[in-house]
């Protein structure tokens, strides 16, 4: 690194080349995928840059702000799903570099923050979802700055507006049965996680006392709900826009768990798992997943939902993840390539709706425009025996598929009346009420793309896509009568 000059290694792809006051900063902004879009623009790097050369990061601020404000809307542009997270971590970064005990840093970074604020502060751009609490982050750590500057009537200001705002988000995010909205377990254990690393940093601020009670609140209620739908080792499902995640700092509860506001119910006991997801309340992070089930015994997963990858949608294969081909549900082959923000509004208008039944048994609905409805239920008849019933039925006499997404190490036997999944300890046996047709799909390297499931963020690896479909198409149920059992 010389005086004028650096690379920063970023955490997604490339590098990123900074050359203090002739950084280029359009180029960065367009640049081709959107994550190192993000990271540029969001300055996260200037907090460790400052500490090895300030000078540098002050020429970088001094650029990057003269670029921001003349450039504003352009700039913006790049990110349209994403300036809110990049501005608040920009303001996260601004206020560390306040704090950073270099005072011609600290005073620059002040005079920026003023300006930065103010996007924050604005109704319309606070969402009820991780987004807006990332922004509200930020304004409790600028009321912090604000008292750092002796601005403490504007302080106050900032914390009651957080304050207001952390309530507003938490309702419409948690709801009364404190699960979250975003149809997707891993944003769950982010708001846990966000929030208690928020609780460390302002633990020690009198002034915070308050916010801090929230946020300890709302950690717990978060925490045993969350405990509630993980894999019973702990591990968080990959459902919706969650890679599969360990965790050791969860304990994964027995029962049966259902949210009707988000449209999710999973069942544990000993070791086994199914779990059952349609309906919504927000479309945050949701897949094209109604009616999809998973089933897991120990450590052996064997009807999974292909989770998540990233938002880089030049691989169709990524694409391929939030559409109905990637999940274990009931579903009409016509609408397969549609992308949840198309098949959920004009002109399909997608509509699901999950039932608590009560007890073990759970069942859920959705309809499209043109008149498809599809209905499956799941009953837990007892520890090691369950039962799917289906139910579709279209004004055009479009057939359905069933469709079972089944990880690429477990052997498949399969016939026209049932199938076995047997994994490394355990097994799976499934008999059909009905003789059914079958097709399975592995790696699909070209349209449609079946047949692949994303088991680390970034990557995506083959497993088989089984799909069932009955000789003569009709609305009368087919049921699925599932077996746990020994491998052998």
């Amino acid at each position: 690194m010389s005086a004028n000059y650096c690379q920063y290694q970023l955490p997604t792809k490339g590098v990123l080349e900074l050359n203090g006051y002739k950084t280029d900063w359009m180029k960065l902004a367009h640049a081709n995928f959107s994550s190192n879009r993000l990271w540029s623009l969001s300055l996260k790097y200037l907090i460790d840059l400052s500490k090895i050369n300030s000078r540098l990061a002050i020429d970088i601020l001094n650029s990057f702000y003269q670029t921001l404000w003349l450039k504003y809307d352009e700039l913006q542009s790049t990110l349209p799903g994403s300036w809110d997270h990049c501005t608040a971590m920009r303001i996260e970064v601004l206020c560390g570099l306040i704090g950073s005990g270099n005072d011609l840093l600290a005073s620059r970074a002040f005079s920026e923050l003023e300006n930065e604020i103010a996007y924050a502060l604005e109704p319309t751009h606070i969402k009820r979802n991780n987004h807006g609490f990332m922004l509200i982050e930020s304004v409790i750590l600028a009321s912090v700055a604000f008292e750092v500057y002796d601005r403490n009537n504007e302080s106050l200001e900032l914390r009651r507006y957080a304050e207001h705002e952390l309530a507003a988000i938490f309702k419409s995010v948690f709801g009364l049965d404190g699960y979250c909205n975003e149809n997707s377990p891993f944003y769950s254990h982010l708001y846990v996680h966000r929030m208690k690393q928020m609780l460390a940093r302002i633990k020690n601020f009198e002034s915070l006392s308050e916010i801090g009670s929230r946020l300890s609140e709302q950690i717990q209620v978060a925490t045993v709900t969350l405990e509630a739908v993980l894999h019973p080792d702990g591990s968080i499902p990959p459902m919706g826009d969650s890679s599969p995640m360990e965790t050791r700092i969860y304990k994964s509860s027995d029962g049966v768990f259902a949210s009707t506001r988000t449209g999710f119910w999973a069942w544990k006991n000993n070791g086994k798992y199914v779990s059952f997801k349609c309906g919504y309340e927000s479309l945050v992070h949701k897949h094209a997943d109604d009616t999809s089930i998973t089933v897991r015994n120990g450590s052996d997963a064997f009807i999974v939902d292909s989770g998540f990858c990233s938002f880089d949608y030049s691989d169709p294969r990524v694409l391929m993840l939030r559409t109905q081909r990637a999940h274990s549900g009931l579903y009409f082959p016509s609408f397969d390539h549609l992308h949840p923000a198309k098949i959920y509004k004009a002109p399909y208008k997608k509509e699901s709706r999950l039932y608590d039944e009560g007890g073990n048994a759970v069942s859920g609905s959705y309809s499209l425009f043109g008149g498809y409805f599809a209905y499956r239920r799941v009953k837990i008849q007892s520890e090691s025996y369950f039962i799917v019933e289906d139910w579709a039925g279209s004004a055009s006499g479009d057939g359905v598929v069933h469709r079972f997404v089944v990880p690429d190490d477990v052997r498949i036997e399969i016939s026209s009346s049932g199938m076995t999944l047997f994994g490394g300890e355990s097994s799976l046996k499934c008999s059909f009420s009905r003789r059914m047709n079958y097709e399975i799909s592995s790696g699909q390297e070209s349209s449609p793309h079946k047949g692949w499931i994303s088991t680390n963020p970034g990557s995506v690896v083959p497993a088989r896509c089984i799909e069932l479909t009955s000789q003569v198409f009709t609305v009368d149920p087919v049921q699925f009568q599932f077996q746990f059992s020994s491998a052998k």
